[in-house]
């Protein structure tokens, strides 16, 4: 049985987020280029996927030559700047449910039940410290990193320093 310990959630959801505006900018593309009149499914590289198209209607002339007759050089050259500006992060292909689900998992840790036990103790712990403080019993959060490194103070208040205790829970078996 996998007990979830911890999910970093906002970093899971930029990296989701990044991949499908990566789909996006690569239909953007691929709608450019269908409205100048070519329609493919990816571009690998530009110069043979793309520009050879566009050499076609005079193959002897320059790039340039053929833009300027078919009155599309502008649109041409704003989106070749963009696919360049962008290409290594382009994709012609939409994320499956399970490739975003894929990258969700790279963001959560797991633990066996010893780990799961340790990581609810050290939460119960601040937590219990904190209400001493609340109550007026003095507790000395400044120094809390020496009395226990998976501690931190912040504010006044003791908070479980989570990357350090994910790293010390992992060396637990």
């Amino acid at each position: 049985m996998k007990i979830l310990l911890n999910e970093n959630k906002a970093v899971a959801d930029s990296a989701i987020n990044q991949k499908q505006q990566s789909h996006k900018a690569g239909m953007f593309v691929l709608a450019g280029l269908a409205k100048l009149g070519l329609k493919l499914d990816s571009v690998n590289d530009w110069t043979i996927d793309v520009e050879a198209e566009f050499r076609k209607d005079f193959p002897k002339a320059d790039l340039d030559f053929n833009l300027n007759a078919n009155g599309i050089k502008k649109e041409y050259r704003d989106l070749e700047t963009y696919y360049n500006a962008n290409k290594y992060g382009i994709l012609f292909v939409e994320p499956t449910a399970g490739e975003l689900e894929a990258i969700r998992e790279q963001y959560r840790v797991y633990a066996t039940e010893k780990q799961a036990e340790a990581h609810a103790l050290a939460h119960s712990i601040t937590n219990d410290l904190n209400k001493l403080k609340d109550l007026g019993i003095p507790v000395n959060t400044f120094q809390s990193l020496d009395f226990c490194p998976i501690f931190a103070d912040n504010a006044g208040s003791l908070e479980v320093y989570t990357s350090n205790l994910i790293s010390f829970l992992q060396g637990l078996k």
